[in-house]
């Protein structure tokens, strides 16, 4: 479900989500204006985008972007990751899975 308007600005179409949507996953009609963070893996690893403008349900904490929100995380994602521009740096644990095997 698209829930704002491509010719609105990220802004713009955030707020204009906050009255006229609903949660697309729980139906709950509270949508709260956050921000959040996400990870992608490149080819230097692991890296997280913090600061990500959102909608994110009260209900079932369902996260919902704005096109041009999204359309900004693919240009990210596609022209790689500068290290030399990260604004920090994460050391992330890493476990093996070492859950049951199916019979």
């Amino acid at each position: 479900m698209n829930l704002y308007p491509d010719t609105l600005d990220g802004h713009a179409q955030m707020d204009a989500g906050l009255a006229a949507a609903s949660c697309s996953r729980c139906g709950e009609a509270r949508l709260i204006r956050d921000t959040i963070s996400t990870a992608f893996w490149g080819r230097d690893g692991l890296v997280v985008i913090e600061n990500i403008p959102a909608l994110v349900c009260a209900g079932c904490g369902e996260e919902h972007i704005a096109d041009d929100t999204a359309v900004a995380l693919d240009h990210m994602r596609g022209g790689g990751f500068d290290l030399e521009r990260a604004t920090r740096f994460l050391e992330v644990p890493v476990f093996r899975f070492a859950g049951t095997r199916p019979e």
